[in-house]
């Protein structure tokens, strides 16, 4: 699979208050956040939840969680924490689903970004 181009990572929003909800539910809880927590947070069936979600943000729940994920990672990498507690910290299990997430979203490995954007350590 392709990396996604660095431009293109971004965080759709949307309009309705239920879906608001739930997005800042999620976002204020990254690694626990389920589509079950979401779909209670905006009050509606799994079904409806999916169909309003892709038609505000033309992106399915399980894609804007994992582009929050990854911008929350992003943003932890370049405080220089560890990969491997910063991919605990925004959902993953496992460190290779993360790093195989993060590269697809950024087109590069989580420790090589972490490198690049954090400035040289005096150790």
């Amino acid at each position: 699979m392709d990396a996604v181009p660095k431009s293109r990572l971004s965080l759709p929003s949307a309009a309705h208050p239920g879906l608001v909800r739930a997005m800042d539910h999620a976002l204020g809880a990254l690694g626990g956040a389920t589509q079950a927590k979401a779909c209670a947070e905006a009050g509606m069936s799994e079904r409806s939840f999916r169909r309003l979600f892709s038609a505000e943000t033309d992106v399915t729940w399980q894609a804007w969680l994992t582009q929050a994920r990854i911008l929350n990672a992003m943003a932890l990498l370049a405080e220089g924490r560890r990969v491997t507690d910063v991919a605990a910290d925004v959902g993953y299990g496992s460190l290779s689903a993360f790093a195989k997430a993060f590269f697809q979203l950024t087109g590069e490995n989580p420790a090589r970004y972490r490198q690049r954007v954090t400035p040289a350590s005096s150790s």
